[in-house]
């Protein structure tokens, strides 16, 4: 199917994620995402435009960042980045390194400077940058205003859930629980006109790499 037979103008795409991949997760979800974003393409259209809204924070917001940028390069899509970040990247990097560690890793000073690198380069490429920490009252969370913010303003959410995580506030489960039932989001973070479109969902799970599309 070419662009010329079935083609959007636009797409706002959200991506979010656990924060820990090992190497061979990463490879996958990265492939995983881009063969996801064709078969969504060919049954939705491709759009002329993608704005790409991402939390930046090391994991799978780095990965399903990369992924969503370079399937658009290679598919001749205009995407402009708009990074909204729970903290500084100092913040995000110590976040990181507590998971890994409750996980049992410890990422190698190697892991962790390639880390540094792709945030500046990818934060470098964004059109727009912005903390939510420094938006917010302490009486909201940061991840929750994230997760708020991801739910509501993109069209298409790639996620990256293994589906035993616990999960927590502001969250990728409560991202994708707010997408699709947004009368959960509290008052102070829900939008005041209703989304344009009905929201969609492509959920990766890491463990298998198996696929779940949820509405359209």
């Amino acid at each position: 199917m070419t662009r010329s037979e079935n083609q959007r103008q636009a797409v706002s795409i959200g991506v979010c994620g656990h924060l820990w991949l090992n190497a061979e997760e990463r490879v996958q979800v990265h492939a995983t995402a881009f063969e996801a974003l064709l078969n969504w393409c060919d049954q939705n259209g491709t759009p002329e435009k993608v704005e790409l809204l991402s939390g930046l924070a090391p994991g799978s917001d780095l990965v399903l960042t990369a992924a969503v940028m370079e399937f658009c390069q290679a598919h001749k899509i205009s995407c402009e980045l708009r990074v909204q970040m729970i903290s500084d990247v100092g913040h995000l990097i110590e976040k990181w390194l507590q998971r890994a560690t409750e996980l049992g890793h410890g990422p190698t000073d190697d892991a962790q400077r390639a880390v540094r690198e792709r945030m500046a380069y990818w934060l470098g490429r964004a059109r727009s940058v912005s903390v939510i920490s420094d938006q917010q009252s302490e009486l909201i969370s940061p991840f929750q205003a994230l997760a708020a913010h991801l739910a509501q303003n993109s069209q298409l959410l790639v996620a990256v859930q293994r589906p035993q995580h616990p999960g927590g506030p502001g969250g990728t489960a409560e991202i994708v629980q707010w997408r699709h039932q947004p009368e959960l989001i509290p008052a102070a973070l829900r939008n005041q006109q209703p989304p344009r479109h009905a929201p969609q969902s492509i959920i990766i799970n890491p463990d298998s790499g198996e696929v779940t599309s949820v509405g359209g």
